[in-house]
């Protein structure tokens, strides 16, 4: 049919119709395509989501071990460390008994060896006591039967008593520094007590000056090593310690021996000063100076 109706239309339409078909077969098609293609990527992604899952799980499960094993090996060097810290702490403790044990050893030695020590000094020094006693009581009763002439034997049993710890000359020297001289900035002098006893001495003509007194006694050590013999005693005296001889040793002999009496040092013992002859001029007794007939 003809577009108005006629039988000639028909072929026409069967003809668009076709193409409408193959078209729609065309799009079925392609959508079929897609659709497999989707399929096949949802099925790759599901793959390598699976793939990925699996290798996540594979890598946590390493991870954990790893963990796990540092974990163990990190316990495992603790538990070795503090047993090597306890070890180390029990030797350090037994070291350091060890240690205060020995020094308390050590010092219980060094106390026991003070403490003997200690009694070793003190019977020496009794003993030494004992001997200045005997040498000074010697002397004492040798001088009541005899003349007994020394210008040195007094001084030195006396420096004996006042500094044991030193030798004669030292001691001497101390002796004579600290108690009958003054040093001054210019010069040195007699002391106070020196220069009373030379005043003392002048009543019994002894009559050296003082610098030269203070000179005397500075080489005093000197002049008492020289040997002193028995001088002539004028009159009735036949007994007594006597020490002397010519000025200034004389006055230095006895501002010397005066101060040890009076220090006591020498005691109960009086001493007659002689002069360069031999005559008795005076007595020192307990630190004074008498006369002879008054001692």
């Amino acid at each position: 049919m003809s577009p108005t109706g006629s039988a000639s239309w028909w072929p026409w339409q069967s003809s668009i119709i076709a193409h409408k078909d193959e078209v729609i077969a065309l799009k079925d098609k392609l959508i079929a395509d897609k659709e497999t293609q989707l399929k096949d990527l949802k099925t790759r992604e599901e793959k390598l989501i699976a793939e990925k899952e699996t290798q996540l799980k594979d890598l946590k499960t390493r991870e954990e071990k790893l963990i796990a094993d540092l974990k163990t090996r990190e316990d495992k060097l603790i538990a070795e460390k503090e047993t090597q810290l306890k070890d180390l702490k029990t030797r350090e403790d037994k070291l350091i008994a060890e240690k205060d044990k020995l020094i308390a050893e050590k010092d219980k030695f060094i106390e026991e060896k003070d403490i003997r020590i200690a009694e070793k000094e003190t019977q020496l020094k009794d003993l030494k006591s004992q001997l200045l006693q005997q040498e000074m009581q010697s002397l004492q009763e040798l001088s009541r039967v005899k003349v007994i002439a020394n210008n040195r034997a007094l001084i030195e049993i006396a420096m004996q008593q006042y500094k044991s710890d030193l030798s004669l000359t030292k001691g001497l020297e101390m002796f004579v520094n600290e108690h009958l001289l003054t040093v001054g900035r210019d010069k040195t002098t007699l002391s106070m007590y020196g220069r009373e006893v030379c005043n003392k001495l002048r009543n019994f003509g002894f009559a050296a000056k003082e610098d030269f007194v203070q000179k005397e006694l500075k080489n005093l050590m000197h002049e008492i090593s020289k040997p002193l013999h028995r001088p002539h005693v004028s009159g009735k005296i036949y007994t007594g310690y006597v020490v002397g001889g010519e000025p200034p040793l004389a006055e230095a002999l006895a501002i010397v021996i005066s101060k040890l009496q009076e220090c006591k040092f020498v005691k109960n013992l009086d001493v007659l000063l002689v002069d360069g002859e031999g005559k008795c001029k005076c007595v020192l007794s307990n630190g004074d100076i008498v006369e002879y007939g008054e001692a």
